[in-house]
């Protein structure tokens, strides 16, 4: 379906969403201040302090995410361990106007795999208040924000028109987020109308006196729930944490650990 045409077939004031991202542990938007700006970095998105040029959740056995920003705090590429890497190109506002994934073979990126493009609508003091991306397979998400730039809904649909599901946002009184609720139509569908969709997962976060997540509650379709807490021990000069610990009931903690490097 054409990108454009998409873009018509659900209205505005029905498909608010969310562009996904890959989030480390405790991440929030973080500002020196406290204060909500009107326009988030992605070093805010992601709950980095200071001048970071990347950071680096160590998983092990090959999957370490890394995250490289630019000098504007906004993420430059993604790479998941030796398996695939996203970059982003920007325009002139500092917008994502296209992103691209690579598959890595032998210890290089050979293969350019998938391209998202991104449409901005624009509020009339030129804040963001809908993005529209698709990639090349057709596969679609809307995303529409509140007049601070927070990011209220999503809704994802497939490359013939139908919804695969929406999930929406709320936050607390420092733009940080404090639920995530993911529903699924009942049947195919290209209306958003949550009367005729399921909830099958909801997201509670809690915070510390830090603005640090403390505790996750997922819950899924039959109301049943994951609990995960978060600790954390070392942090560097910034206040980014370098060393937390994740318990899951009845599990072993895990030690989690981050390298983070920062421009001079």
């Amino acid at each position: 379906m054409n990108f454009f045409n998409m873009s018509k077939l659900v209205s505005s004031k029905l498909i608010l969403a969310t562009l996904v991202i890959l989030l480390p542990i405790g991440s929030a938007l973080a500002s020196d201040n406290n204060e909500i700006p009107k326009r988030y970095t992605d070093l805010q998105k992601d709950g980095l302090k200071g001048p970071v040029k990347s950071c680096m959740d160590v998983m092990g056995q090959g999957f370490d995410l890394t995250i490289t920003y630019n000098k504007d705090r906004m993420r430059s590429n993604v790479n998941v361990g030796k398996i695939f890497r996203y970059e982003y190109k920007y325009d002139e506002k500092g917008r994502v106007i296209t992103d691209r994934k690579y598959d890595f073979a032998n210890k290089t990126a050979t293969s350019y795999s998938d391209s998202t493009k991104y449409v901005y609508k624009l509020n009339e003091s030129g804040f963001e208040t809908e993005i529209i991306s698709q990639n090349k397979t057709g596969e679609t998400t809307i995303s529409e924000f509140s007049d601070t730039g927070l990011k209220t809904k999503q809704i994802k649909i497939n490359r013939l028109g139908d919804i695969e599901d929406v999930t929406i946002y709320s936050y607390n009184e420092h733009a940080y987020k404090t639920s995530q609720l993911v529903y699924r139509p009942v049947e195919k569908t290209q209306i958003v109308s949550l009367d005729k969709f399921k909830l099958i997962q909801k997201d509670e976060y809690i915070y510390n006196d830090d603005l640090l997540i403390k505790i996750l509650r997922t819950y899924d379709k039959e109301n049943s729930y994951i609990y995960k807490s978060y600790r954390y021990e070392l942090f560097d000069k910034y206040g980014n944490w370098v060393r937390s610990y994740e318990a899951t009931a009845n599990k072993k903690e895990e030690t989690k650990v981050r390298k983070i490097e920062y421009y001079e």
